[in-house]
């Protein structure tokens, strides 16, 4: 019982964290549409994509793998373990940076940044990574209050750098990217302080650490991929499409909507950990449970977009700029796509847990590869609505290939739950 209150106790936080951390950048959305055009805003939006591209890269998703051993190791070998991970993140910055010293004019006429922040685009993503390992390492900790304050001190830090770059200094867009690398950098800093000096990391290098990383982290590269393609490749379709205008009206619409994928991740951040504890018992009743919780989350989640999409109308009349208000016309579709999204987390962590990734990187490449050409033809043929609906159908089918492969791969009594669900008489003792 204690423990099922533990998890509400640490959803509530991060919830509380999440939103204070969202409603910061949500607070740059004047600024940002007051100084900015929409042309400006475009290219903020291809930056940002470009970070969100490559972070998969330089990080290889080793903050999975530290997710997934800290229930397996001791405590020596768990702090020996987070310093191979850093071993290998630092190893691919160099790499990157070797990549972009040959190869940043290609990189940035495919990309459309110019060549001058590519450096930096990829400095960012390095600094994120650092701060997101030791958010990994306080999440499944269930450090939740020192998770939110690392959180909200990044973001803080960035706002109001953005504001003084924008407002006082009269940046323009690359004050925002100026801004973003200050903070990042800064938190990155503070962040491995800490992993050094409180979690008393182990930087011994070990290869039989540094094979089990890989072995779960690289698979995890074209999952992590797949979903960044299927999630952000609109928005570069759109840019060449329609132009940087529609797409800065687009961004400042997924930004607003965005808003339900922050509680859903709020959620997820402390299920995670609950859920992995749980199926470690390897108890037939407490799996019912679990299962028919998931039911009863997922018509939350459906719950959630309606009632998203009836008040979001504020959000645009009181926060978003005249030029960028025609994108309130895109708001359900967008929330829907969030929506799938949650319902796709309570899916795929049987998979995370069972360390069958390789299956999971395959689904998700597949669909971001027919996602492509059907943004394509649903934005050449309707505009932005045509790119949003494509993005939707994308993420629908990415939810019921996962939710059928988790299955095979851990078993769990989704038929049994569904009808316990329904008579709405499950008692949860856990």
């Amino acid at each position: 019982m204690i423990k099922s209150l533990a998890l509400f106790k640490n959803t509530a936080i991060y919830l509380t964290a999440n939103v204070i951390n969202a409603a910061i950048p949500f607070a740059l959305i004047p600024v940002l549409t007051n100084y900015l055009s929409p042309e400006e805003y475009g290219i903020i939006a291809l930056y940002t994509l470009f970070v969100s591209f490559i972070t998969p890269f330089i990080g290889l998703s080793v903050h999975g793998a530290i997710t997934r051993k800290y229930f397996s190791l001791n405590r020596i070998d768990f702090r020996q373990y987070i310093g191979n991970c850093l071993y290998i993140v630092l190893i691919s910055l160099i790499l990157f940076i070797v990549i972009i010293s040959f190869l940043g004019t290609p990189i940035s006429y495919f990309s459309g940044l110019p060549e001058d922040i590519l450096y930096p685009v990829v400095l960012i993503s390095f600094f994120q990574y650092i701060t997101l390992i030791l958010l990994s390492i306080l999440q499944v900790k269930e450090k939740s209050i020192q998770y939110g304050i690392l959180q909200i001190g990044v973001s803080l830090l960035n706002f109001g750098l953005s504001y003084l770059f924008l407002v006082k200094y009269l940046e323009g867009w690359r004050g925002r990217l100026l801004a973003w690398e200050y903070a990042a950098g800064s938190f990155a800093i503070i962040s491995f302080l800490i992993i050094l000096i409180y979690q008393k990391a182990i930087f011994k290098f070990k290869i039989s650490f540094i094979k089990d990383i890989l072995n779960f982290s690289l698979p995890l590269i074209p999952h992590t991929v797949g979903g960044l393609i299927i999630a952000l490749s609109d928005r570069l379709i759109i840019s060449k499409i329609l132009g940087l205008n529609e797409t800065g009206i687009y961004t400042i619409s997924f930004q607003i909507s965005s808003i339900l994928l922050i509680v859903l991740t709020s959620f997820n951040s402390a299920y995670v950990p609950w859920l992995f504890n749980k199926l470690k018992i390897n108890d037939k009743k407490i799996n019912i449970q679990i299962v028919v919780m998931s039911y009863y989350f997922m018509v939350c989640i459906l719950l959630m977009v309606v009632i998203g999409y009836l008040i979001s109308p504020i959000f645009f009349e009181f926060f978003v700029g005249e030029g960028f208000r025609e994108g309130s016309k895109y708001l359900f579709w967008m929330l829907l796509c969030f929506g799938l999204n949650g319902m796709y987390f309570l899916v795929s962590n049987y998979i995370f847990y069972a360390n069958k990734t390789k299956f999971l990187a395959a689904t998700t490449f597949f669909i971001a590869i027919i996602n492509v050409p059907i943004c394509y033809f649903f934005t050449k043929k309707w505009g932005l609505m045509g790119s949003v609906q494509s993005s939707v159908l994308s993420w629908f089918l990415l939810f019921l290939i996962t939710w059928a492969l988790s299955n095979r791969v851990y078993n769990m009594p989704w038929k049994i739950g569904f009808f316990e669900a329904i008579k709405f008489k499950m008692k949860f003792r856990f």
